[in-house]
């Protein structure tokens, strides 16, 4: 199984973790773009912080997340979900509204060999192997926490960074890595991530993208002189292809495209629109 191991570029690794102050986990204004695949799909995530909730008197920053998942064998699927998440004594906390219980997510307290639980109730726990640090795009460095366990009579691996959370995980033939992360408008691993709905800057006049899902064309209505340029990105942020647009020009050929999903960026002078569309 392949599985996209970008950040993997985007950080170099030291083994003292010594002197460093430590990152708490963003509150607001952040990214995270994951893919992740087994033997037979692959997810691609998208997670962006939208505010913040109380959930019995308690504050937790609130986390919008879309997955799509890309199997051969049946429709493109996405479903979008919800995550509660707040930090404490360097602990991140996340509520599980099905459960109605709150629960540790990461413990960046934890040293070499202490023993960390997945989940209340369960006896799934994961050691923690290794501590590093690693450098981001920005130049600066972050504490890392690798862990490592048994689930199931599987062993799973996973990657923590703080003021990130997981980078990567590895468990039996599936595999989660952390291909793009965004916080403050400062790209800290990738290039470019993508965003959900909430901090684009969005125009006077939106868009209008149809059909979606598409196999062929899509047409874009409501073209005024304020875009002048489509770009379409792909999952990891790479422009696939580029077109000059206007009111006359506004039937756009995708059939070349294999099937997935793609990011739509229109530029103006003054102004930028970002939209999402499926590929059948």
């Amino acid at each position: 199984m392949k599985t996209t191991t970008f950040f993997i570029l985007a950080m170099i690794v030291f083994a003292n973790t010594n002197g460093q102050n430590y990152i708490p986990f963003p509150t607001e204004n952040t990214v995270w773009n994951y893919q992740s695949g087994d033997p037979e799909s692959v997810y691609n995530t998208l997670q962006e912080i939208t505010g913040d909730t109380s959930i019995n008197n308690i504050s937790y920053t609130v986390l919008k997340i879309i997955t799509v998942q890309f199997n051969p064998l049946i429709p493109i699927d996405t479903t979008t979900s919800y995550n509660f998440v707040r930090e404490e004594n360097k602990k991140i906390y996340t509520y599980d509204s099905d459960n109605a219980l709150e629960y540790v997510l990461y413990d960046f307290n934890l040293d070499s060999a202490d023993l960390f639980s997945t989940y209340p109730g369960t006896t799934d726990t994961l050691v923690v192997y290794n501590k590093d640090s690693v450098i981001l795009n920005n130049g600066q460095y972050r504490n890392r926490i690798k862990l490592m366990g048994s689930i199931g009579g599987d062993t799973l691996y996973d990657n923590w960074v703080e003021g990130i959370g997981r980078t990567s995980r590895y468990f039996w033939e599936a595999g989660e890595s952390l291909t793009c992360f965004t916080t403050g408008n400062v790209n800290l691993i990738s290039d470019s991530c993508f965003y959900l709905d909430v901090k684009n800057p969005l125009p006077k006049q939106k868009l209008s993208i149809s059909p979606n899902p598409a196999n062929d064309y899509i047409n874009i209505e409501n073209i005024s002189d304020q875009y002048k340029t489509l770009e379409i990105l792909n999952i990891n942020g790479q422009v696939i292809t580029k077109y000059s647009i206007s009111a006359d020009n506004n039937k756009i050929n995708i059939s070349a495209l294999p099937k997935g999903l793609y990011i739509l960026r229109f530029t103006g002078q003054n102004d930028v629109f970002v939209d999402k569309i499926v590929k059948y």
